[in-house]
């Protein structure tokens, strides 16, 4: 005992009762019924900080808060009564002023007459005890706010949780999974199999012992059906739980898909709907969403996008680029990005544009409209009309309507010439027997033959091709002819006619004939070209191998036919020679060659060393039979015709 005792009476066995105080790790305080401390210990100096010498003597209010005095008041009144109080928690001030957490355990003191003279406080300091008991209480309370926050998030998102254990047949649920399957808390859960769907029963078994026999996730959306016969679509999922001593547990949620499902449904039929009204519409449609990507092409849209793979989901500016130049593609997107942004449709009556990746010209007319999506947010839908064939027949009337007026004219003129040509004729005829140079009737004879030309366009002009009986042709003569005229022609002179002849004889008109060929003749002398090879074979229909006739070959080597001049080439009134042609050359030999039941054909290069255009003509006729050559032929040797020297 550090103080000297004061308390009267004390017994015999102080010294051992003294050792057991200063010895403990509490602190021992006596007080007089007035407050006064008169007694402390070493545990008292380690737990409050006061000495001995400091603190015997002074009132026990300098270890006690100013706010708990009264609590001091009332612990002071109770002893005096002669009461125990036993681990009074309260809170104590150190001499640094800390503040800490003891339990007091505070007896009356009594003397020999059994009068309470003084008061005995033992104070243990519980202040670690205290912060762990804090810590757990807010452990406890984050864990039943977080119970809680789990608890509404399951209920917003109509999630149920439960646990099962195979093996000791036990399931809890969650209050939400009772609302789920629409049975009340006596329901007991091990009977939940009866709530699913017939036709998904096995499967949910299946699956669900599949996930425990590979320890894996399980996962799977089946049907129920609640006790009042609704039936509802749910998706489990759950982990399966190993490796303690109770065995596998499945720890997982149930929730309820229903709304999800029906809202796919709904959307799968609008979208079925949808793409029929698409798929029926009788002109080229095609949708592109709000992520600029292609979501559907009807059918009759389909073929205008060619060969392009997987067309569905493809970036649409990537596909057009792909189908028409740089220019025009760049406009097209423009336009599909401002119907996008701003919802103004836009309309084309007609657009002619040549096709990148098919290199030919077509026709559109085509409009843009914005539309809501199936999937929400908005799209663009194109509809689009191929005109070409509109287009083509309203040229080929006009181009009808400008022949029908060429030919009044054309048969007024040849009324009006007729009669000179047939006074050249016979004068002609009358110098034939004339005293004449060898060259000078070859001449003659070329004159004649071309002025017969002449006299049967006006014939057919007047008469509008009122055609005499077929004769036999002998194509390989025929031609011999027209290319002998056109060499003695000076603008042809420097021109190297090159002919390779297997002589065939044909029934026709060789008026008709002559002109078809002396046409393709001269466009190719007049391309600019060096050389003009013409080759003459039997051969077969392009379109019906059945069918026999005989193929005429010409070459040129020229300047060739640009390639946006080839497919009006053999059109009525269409020239590439400027002020310098009709434009009804190649269609009259169109219109005579089909007469014949063939095909003019046509290919053309415009640069590299194979410059040049080549005109496949084929001709079927009834009769088709070879010809010898004989010797008395005047134009035998025109077999290979070569540039004079």
């Amino acid at each position: 005992m550090l103080g000297p005792p004061t308390l009267p009476n004390l017994d015999e066995d102080k010294g051992r009762l003294a050792a057991i105080v200063e010895s403990t790790e509490d602190a021992i305080i006596s007080k007089d019924l007035n407050g006064t401390i008169l007694t402390w210990n070493r545990g008292a100096e380690r737990l409050f900080g006061y000495t001995a010498g400091q603190a015997i003597g002074r009132p026990i209010y300098i270890i006690i808060p100013a706010d708990l005095h009264d609590q001091e008041d009332m612990i002071l009144a109770q002893v005096k009564q002669g009461h125990t109080l036993q681990q009074f928690e309260t809170i104590r001030r150190r001499q640094n002023g800390d503040l800490i957490d003891v339990s007091l355990t505070i007896s009356p003191i009594r003397d020999s007459n059994g009068a309470i003279i003084a008061a005995c406080k033992i104070a243990r300091d519980i202040s670690a005890r205290k912060r762990a008991e804090e810590a757990e209480t807010w452990a406890l309370e984050a864990l039943r706010l977080e119970q809680e926050r789990l608890c509404r998030a399951l209920q917003a998102g109509r999630m149920g949780a439960y646990e099962w254990n195979p093996v000791h047949r036990i399931v809890w649920w969650s209050p939400e999974m009772y609302s789920i399957f629409g049975v009340d808390h006596r329901f007991d859960p091990l009977d939940a199999e009866q709530l699913i769907h017939p036709d998904d029963r096995q499967a949910v078994s299946d699956g669900m012992s599949q996930a425990i026999a590979q320890q894996k996730t399980w996962f799977q959306e089946y049907r129920i059906v609640r006790p009042d016969g609704e039936v509802r679509w749910v998706a489990a999922r759950a982990e399966a739980k190993f490796g303690d001593s109770i065995g596998p547990r499945f720890c997982g949620i149930v929730t309820d898909i229903t709304d999800r499902k029906r809202a796919a449904e709904q959307l799968r039929l609008r979208t079925a709907r949808f793409e029929a009204l698409l798929n029926a519409a009788p002109v080229g449609l095609y949708l592109v969403d709000g992520n600029f990507r292609i979501r559907h092409v009807n059918p009759v849209a389909r073929p205008v996008f060619g060969e392009i793979p997987d067309l569905i989901g493809r970036d649409f500016a990537e596909v057009i680029h792909t189908l028409w130049p740089k220019v025009y593609a760049e406009e097209v997107i423009e336009r599909f990005r401002h119907t996008l942004e701003t919802g103004e449709p836009y309309i084309v009556p007609e657009r002619i544009e040549e096709r990148r990746d098919r290199g030919v010209r077509e026709i559109y007319e085509w409009q843009i409209h914005r539309i809501p999506s199936p999937e929400g947010g908005y799209g663009v839908v194109c509809y689009f009309r191929d005109i070409s064939d509109q287009v083509k027949t309203r040229e080929t009337l006009r181009a009808s309507e400008k022949l029908a007026a060429a030919g009044h004219m054309a048969s007024s003129i040849a009324h009006e010439i007729n009669n000179p040509l047939n006074a050249v004729v016979n004068l002609l005829y009358l110098l034939g027997d004339e005293p004449i140079s060898p060259s000078g009737r070859k001449y003659l004879e070329a004159a004649n033959a071309e002025l017969r030309r002449v006299v049967h366009i006006s014939k057919q002009a007047l008469s509008f091709y009122r055609h005499t009986n077929l004769e036999p042709v002998n194509i390989c003569e025929m031609l011999g002819q027209l290319i002998e005229s056109m060499r003695i022609n000076p603008r042809y002179r420097d021109i190297d006619f090159r002919f390779r002849c297997a002589q065939c004889v044909v029934q026709g008109r060789r008026e008709e004939l002559e002109q078809l060929f002396a046409n393709l003749f001269t466009n190719a002398a007049e391309a600019d070209s060096r050389v003009i090879t013409v080759r003459i074979s039997p051969g077969q229909s392009p379109i019906d191998p059945a069918r026999r006739g005989v193929r005429v070959t010409i070459v040129d080597d020229g300047k060739g036919i640009p390639r946006r001049d080839r497919e009006h080439l053999f059109d009525a009134f269409y020239t590439t020679k400027e002020d310098k042609g009709t434009g009804l050359g190649l269609w009259i030999c169109k219109l005579i060659a089909m007469k014949y039941e063939g095909r003019i054909a046509m290919r053309s290069r415009t640069e590299g060393d194979r410059r040049g255009t080549v005109f496949s003509v084929f001709l079927s006729t009834v009769a088709l039979q070879a010809v010898s050559a004989k010797p008395s032929e005047p134009y035998s040797p025109l077999r290979t015709l070569s540039r004079r020297a």
